[in-house]
């Protein structure tokens, strides 16, 4: 298998999980009750296979055998960013997931920055498509 083919094989488990991250936010602000134990299993998939072993390909692989195409300079450093901006969210996740464990009323900020991870996997997603589409294309060029 290819690296974009890993890559997008990847990809296609992340959108799995985005669908499930935004389904346990869309309960959470309903009012429902998800169990603590599947919310910090999220938390784990998204440190463990999102981060550590997805963005590290990305990151460590991946973006430097086609950071020679000049054409996708901008677009690597704009997808790193995302990453980071991810992670922090994926914190805050964690953050509030500990002080509603702690007994502290933090539903609303878990639910509130699941929604947000969510939102953002799906337009980082599209635009990691676009630039694997892209670099195939250069590739092929």
């Amino acid at each position: 298998m290819s690296a974009t083919n890993q890559l997008r094989a990847d990809h296609d488990q992340v959108r799995r999980l985005e669908k499930i991250v935004l389904k346990c936010s869309e309960q959470l602000y309903k009012g429902k009750e998800i169990p603590f134990s599947d919310l910090t299993k999220i938390t784990l998939v998204i440190s463990e296979f999102v981060d550590t072993i997805h963005h590290s390909r990305e990151e460590d692989s991946y973006f430097p055998c086609v950071a020679s195409y000049d054409s996708l300079k901008e677009e690597i450093r704009k997808v790193m960013i995302e990453h980071e901006f991810g992670r922090n969210i994926a914190r805050q996740i964690s953050h509030h997931l500990k002080r509603w464990k702690n007994g502290e009323d933090a539903k609303e900020p878990v639910s509130r920055y699941l929604r947000t991870y969510a939102i953002s996997l799906n337009d980082h997603l599209n635009k990691e498509k676009k630039f694997s589409d892209d670099a195939e294309a250069e590739d092929l060029s």
